[in-house]
């Protein structure tokens, strides 16, 4: 090879993740493609003139990691926003003392909203929800709402919603009620929540946009931080925040790429609004892509809300919620289909993910396909809990992919086994089970999760407070990483283009300090990230 390059990397260990899982210590790049892999004899001449030598002196080079179900965009950077978090945060009192301190900045009767972690109530030492009345004690002026499956609004933001004690529960969601008092609690699960959300003054139009550039910029800042070149972001739901990521895209300040599937039903847009354009799966560019449609069946199992036959831990009336109706699902997931536009489909309570099943088997039915496989329509959390062998045998029948969030075991397990109990977890993470089965499976944070850590919980399957989850499902470190790498790539319809380290390839690779497939596997989320490359570019390097 008598041509010059622009970038090589030298003396490491490569995991390529190719079909062979192939071992290499040195890459070679031109431009924004990998045109070499080999030993550093053979790469290392390549260096010359103004090409980048890169010396990895034994540390380690993987693909580009690929997270497949992250929320990216639409996070304007919004004054209004305080972050009560748990963790870090541990208790209410400390909730509290931030929102009161948000208050004290913020003009009398201007909304505080709430940046909220999952499962707040387990998460906290009161392991309970906050209620308004607390919440009144530091903000009886301000509207406040701390949004999230399960939202929690104070006394003034639900007076300007107009709810009562009176008030039913809207379709897809519920309001929480004092039982001895009937008077609401501030609890708003689902779409209750939204009757308060809407509310909230939206930013100026020529502000919000910038907001949410400069988020989607600072957001973006991080998760190169993690190593993450590419994010499937379920979920966008309004024309800002969509014409936000092709302005960051067309200006060429989108940190990485980023494939959006269109929130159906819940948000601004309908189905028909895509398929009278012409839109079908992929379309876009290498940096910002139109990848399918999400919608939302049930509620989120970290606000109780996921709808199960089997109701809630020591919560009797308490089933989760439906926010799609079977008929309405089983619509959108065909027409999609038959318009070139497949479905994300969020399902993660048994009833739920059956219902999911249900709109599959009927789009499968009146297709008149084989299977759906080509399509890759997705069940979002689908491969987390309640994997029982007759629905893995439904979901391989028909072709779909388990889109799984491995993080979890470690972030929300000890939460889950406290709401659904111990006897049905013995159905969760069984990802050795699926992928083995032959199902496609896919890999995602759903929040800032750093991709090592879920690489972790996959060979671990630990949680935070030391249960091992389904031990003989754990997977091989190597497994792992291709999970994070050529089966997201799959899940994205760009196995051929990125995925793993390949000739012809893109040049989206990370340098790890240490090797993922040789520390002591309760060590791979302290890997340290050393360097992101995008398109041949080091977009992060760690000082």
């Amino acid at each position: 090879m008598s041509i010059e390059v622009d970038l090589v990397f030298i003396n490491g260990k490569v995991i390529t993740v190719d079909p062979q899982d192939t071992i290499a210590e040195a890459v070679a790049v031109i431009g924004n493609k990998i045109v070499k892999v080999g030993t550093s004899e053979e790469i290392e001449p390549l260096a010359v003139g103004n090409t980048k030598k890169i010396d990895l002196n034994g540390r380690t080079l993987v693909p580009g990691f690929i997270d497949a179900h992250m929320h990216y965009g639409g996070r304007p950077f919004d004054p209004r926003v305080v972050d009560v978090q748990c963790p870090p945060m541990k208790s209410i009192k400390e909730v509290i003392q931030a929102v009161e301190k948000k208050v004290q900045e913020s003009p009398e009767g201007e909304w505080i909203i709430g940046r909220v972690a999952y499962s707040p109530d387990h998460n906290v030492i009161e392991k309970r929800y906050i209620t308004r009345w607390e919440l009144d004690k530091v903000a009886p002026d301000n509207p406040v709402i701390l949004p999230q499956h399960t939202s929690v609004a104070n006394s003034k933001a639900l007076e300007l919603a107009g709810i009562t004690k009176d008030t039913p529960d809207p379709p897809g969601g519920k309001i929480w009620k004092d039982p001895e008092t009937g008077e609401p609690d501030g609890r708003l699960t689902e779409r209750a929540g939204k009757l308060v959300r809407k509310l909230i003054p939206s930013l100026p139009e020529d502000v919000l946009l910038e907001a949410l550039k400069k988020g989607a910029i600072q957001h973006g800042q991080w998760l190169l931080e993690q190593g993450i070149t590419t994010v499937h972001s379920p979920g966008p739901a309004n024309a800002m925040t969509i014409r936000s990521l092709l302005q960051l895209s067309a200006e060429g300040r989108l940190p990485l790429r980023v494939l959006a599937a269109i929130r159906m039903i819940e948000g601004d847009f309908t189905l028909e609004m895509l398929t009278d354009l012409g839109l079908e799966n992929s379309f876009g560019n290498e940096w910002f892509k139109i990848t399918g449609i999400k919608m939302s069946v049930g509620g989120g199992m970290t606000g109780k809300a996921a709808k199960m036959y089997e109701h809630y831990v020591d919560e009797p009336d308490n089933y989760g919620v439906i926010r799609i109706p079977q008929d309405q699902l089983n619509y959108h997931v065909y027409e999609a289909q038959k318009a070139g536009l497949r479905s994300f489909v969020h399902a993660i309570g048994d009833e739920d993910l059956d219902m999911t099943i249900k709109s599959f088997e009927y789009t499968l039915e009146k297709s008149g396909e084989k299977d759906l496989a080509k399509y890759r329509h997705r069940i979002e959390h689908g491969g987390n809990n309640f994997n029982t062998p007759k629905r893995l045998e439904k979901i391989k029948k028909l072709g779909i992919i388990l889109a799984s969030n491995p993080h979890f075991i470690w972030r929300l397990a000890d939460g889950y086994k406290s709401y659904i109990g111990e006897e049905r977890m013995k159905d969760s993470y069984r990802f050795k089970t699926i992928l083995d089965m032959g199902i496609r499976m896919t890999a995602g944070a759903d929040a800032n999760y750093p991709p090592l850590e879920g690489i972790e919980c996959c060979v671990t399957h630990m949680s935070r407070g030391g249960d091992i989850f389904t031990p003989d499902e754990r997977i091989t470190p190597l497994r792992a990483l291709r999970l994070f790498t050529m089966d997201n790539a799959y899940g994205g319809f760009e196995e051929d283009i990125k995925g793993s380290i390949e000739v012809g390839k893109l040049a989206d690779m990370v340098v790890l300090s240490d090797n993922p497939l040789t520390v002591p596997s309760e060590k791979i989320m302290d890997i340290n990230i050393d360097m992101t490359i995008i398109d041949g570019k080091i977009v992060y390097e760690r000082l």
